[in-house]
């Protein structure tokens, strides 16, 4: 059932209420021109919201799934920064471990000299120096 209603002024200055219904079923073109054009205006009303509502689920869906990808994105540039510090310290590992074998240096009969160099993974440098006999 649907109604509609209009405030109409009389000729003498008064106004009512004038309404008519329309019930399930039955044919809209019953309805008097105002009540079909307020029918219309309510239909379009309802659909604009309906899109309304439909556009702002939207855009939300799509705003998350956008900071899921930029999330993702910084998870990713996070792991690659890691892995190629993680390789940087084992270049800089494995560069110390081959200046240490060179720098053994032999002194007299068996008496070597180490100096030992490495960088934690802090990226602090560290120099240790000791003398071995055999």
């Amino acid at each position: 059932m649907e109604q509609y209603s209009r405030t109409v002024r009389q000729v003498d200055g008064s106004t009512i209420l004038e309404s008519v219904v329309l019930h399930n079923g039955q044919d809209p073109s019953v309805l008097p021109q105002w009540a079909q054009e307020q029918r219309q205006r309510r239909f379009t009303l309802h659909f604009l919201r309906h899109d309304q509502q439909e556009m702002r689920q939207q855009q939300g869906e799509d705003r998350r799934r956008q900071l899921e990808e930029n999330r993702q994105q910084r998870l990713l540039q996070q792991a690659t920064r890691m892995q190629a510090q993680q390789e940087r310290q084992h270049r800089a590992a494995e560069r110390v471990s081959r200046m240490q074998e060179l720098q053994g240096q032999q002194m007299g009969s068996g008496n070597f000299v180490f100096t030992d160099r490495w960088v934690d993974g802090d990226g602090v440098s560290h120099t240790s120096t000791f003398l071995r006999t055999n």
